[in-house]
Order: C-alpha cells, then sequence, then structure tokens
C-alpha cells in the first residue's frame, strides 16, 4: 500500500472516531438531563417544520358575465 492510501485511512478513522466520540457524549448528556432531550426534541421538529414541502396553492378563475 501506498503512504498515501494509509495516511487516507487513518484519517477517516480519526474522523469516525472523533464523530462517535461526540455523538455517544451527547446521547449520554441526554439520557441523564430529560429536560435537554425535550428540548433538543423540539429544536429538532422546528427544524424539519421548515423545510418540509408547503402544499402549492392554486387559483382558479371563473369568469361570470354571459357570453352571447
Amino acid at each position: 500500500m501506498r503512504y498515501k492510501t494509509i495516511y487516507g485511512f487513518h484519517e477517516a478513522r480519526m474522523w469516525v472516531g472523533t464523530i462517535i466520540a461526540g455523538v455517544a457524549a451527547a446521547a449520554a448528556i441526554a439520557e441523564a438531563h430529560p429536560e435537554i432531550k425535550e428540548s433538543a426534541k423540539r429544536k429538532w421538529n422546528m427544524v424539519k417544520d421548515k423545510f418540509k414541502k408547503k402544499p402549492k396553492l392554486k387559483i382558479v378563475v371563473v369568469n361570470n358575465e354571459e357570453q352571447p
């Protein structure tokens, strides 16, 4: 294996380790404090609702004038 490949694997492993450690710490804190868990849930729902597709309005024009 080339040095570049080995270094790439090393970097990927370090990134994954950092991300997993952060997620595990956040999960542990959320489990210990229910109010933080509820707050995070409310924030997540607010963000999710913001990006939901909004229904499109359809406009129908009706001509009430009599035609000869």
